[in-house]
């Protein structure tokens, strides 16, 4: 009769770190002159770090820009989470790392997702 237990262990996921988002340039930062409706408070910290799942994609139509655009940062889309890959793979400029990223909500910095959840 067939054996009940496998052969092999089973496969582990590679483990998911935070890494720089791709998108977004090195300095990504949030503005710290911009202010939703120039209202004074209304800052990347103080307003849109409060509530950022609803402010984050607000549109400013002054400024014809996203709310994300101006506070990267506080919308957490400087980092994503992925796994570092090769950089010979790929034909980019020396020095530069290929990051294998999903973009998605982020949970706290660290290592992520490194047991698989059944």
């Amino acid at each position: 009769p067939p054996s009940r237990r496998p052969s092999a262990p089973p496969p582990t996921l590679a483990p998911t770190f935070l890494v720089r988002n791709p998108r977004y340039p090195a300095e990504c930062a949030d503005d710290p002159h911009y202010r939703y409706r120039d209202v004074a408070r209304q800052t990347c910290a103080g307003w849109v770090a409060r509530h950022p799942e609803g402010r984050c994609n607000r549109y400013h139509v002054g400024r014809r820009v996203f709310v994300y655009s101006m506070c990267p940062m506080t919308c957490n889309l400087c980092y994503v989470r992925g796994t570092v890959g090769p950089t010979a793979a790929l034909s980019s400029p020396a020095g530069s790392a290929f990051f294998s990223a999903s973009p998605g909500p982020l949970p706290p910095a660290g290592v992520l997702d490194d047991v698989p959840k059944i």
